[in-house]
């Protein structure tokens, strides 16, 4: 053993280092996905009374400057600028300059695509709610007394629960609420592959 080495062992025996113990972090989220999807929609619709409404309901909400309640003493106008709609609809207009419209081949989803204005006004809808919710998906439906082709309905992600298995989604539950008399329901739809043991 060289005499370097020798003596940084010796520092090291004689100073007591040990090895550092591996450690534990737990972060405990401010919000769950349908809570953090309803705050980025009332971030892009930019009503400050939604925003204090919403941010004194939080936990902590008084630490914040949207949570943060008036006194007597301190009053002060809280407003909101816009700039998240605004950033959307350029974003969204960007896109839509540059889109060519669909490129399916099969004629009766072509006629699908323009029966349901896809191009033109679904698309939008779709950029908007992506970008400021994150995530949604195109539920396809057929109702004879509508149409004879399939109808796609844009739903936000705030409004499906994505189910994954082993890493690859394999259902989307969309969820509906129906209000009567002084009852809501919930109404779950599940859309996805299962294999049935019988």
């Amino acid at each position: 053993m060289k005499f370097g080495e020798r003596v940084k062992n010796m520092i090291k025996s004689w100073l007591d280092i040990r090895p550092a113990q591996g450690q534990t972090f737990i972060i405990n989220e401010n919000m769950d996905f349908q809570a953090n999807c309803i705050k980025n929609k009332i971030w892009y619709r930019g009503d400050s009374r939604e925003l204090s409404e919403f941010y004194g309901q939080l936990m902590f909400a008084e630490d914040t400057f949207w949570g943060a309640a008036q006194t007597a003493d301190i009053r002060m106008k809280k407003s909101h600028s816009g700039l998240p709609k605004l950033i959307i609809k350029t974003i969204i207009n960007t896109v839509m300059t540059d889109y060519a419209g669909d490129d399916v081949e099969n004629e009766y989803w072509k006629e699908v695509n323009k029966e349901n204005e896809f191009d033109s006004k679904m698309l939008k809808a779709l950029l908007a709610d992506l970008l400021h919710i994150g995530d949604g998906a195109i539920k396809i439906n057929y109702d004879a007394d509508i149409s004879d082709k399939a109808i796609l309905e844009w739903v936000d992600g705030s409004k499906i629960d994505f189910i994954y298995k082993r890493g690859r989604l394999v259902e989307l539950v969309f969820k509906s609420f129906y209000e009567e008399g002084n009852t809501t329901y919930l109404l779950e739809e599940h859309y996805g592959f299962r294999i049935y043991n019988l």
